[in-house]
């Protein structure tokens, strides 16, 4: 009973950070993979513990719960790391289908007039 509620608790917040996860799709790749890794962590721990405390999915969880900290951890310090604040630039990388810098929040769209 337990185990089952402790799998039902962390299945939650597998689904939250799943949407949190889509919600990075148009962000940089760090971003991404950051709440990525969470999402894993979350549902390999929940199907850990609906199996009954499963150690190799457990285990795998807590693996993913390492790269998810270091995948904050790269992103604190790549944050805090920008032109704006320091010498340094840490890459944090653009999808393809991702605005850079989005220069269109705030003007407005322009005209195309052609002849």
């Amino acid at each position: 009973m337990y185990l089952s509620s402790k799998g039902e608790l962390i299945a939650g917040w597998a689904i939250f950070t799943l949407f949190l996860t889509i919600g990075t799709l148009r962000s940089s790749i760090a971003f991404f993979g950051l709440f990525f890794t969470l999402t894993m962590a979350f549902l390999m721990l929940a199907i850990g513990y609906y199996l009954n405390e499963s150690i190799p999915w457990i285990k795998a969880g807590g693996w993913f719960g390492l790269i998810t900290a270091l995948f904050a951890w790269y992103n604190a310090v790549a944050a805090l790391w920008n032109p704006g604040n320091s010498f340094l630039k840490l890459p944090v990388g653009q999808f393809p289908w991702a605005e850079k810098g989005r220069p269109h929040v705030g003007r407005r769209p322009r005209d195309h007039k052609y002849h």
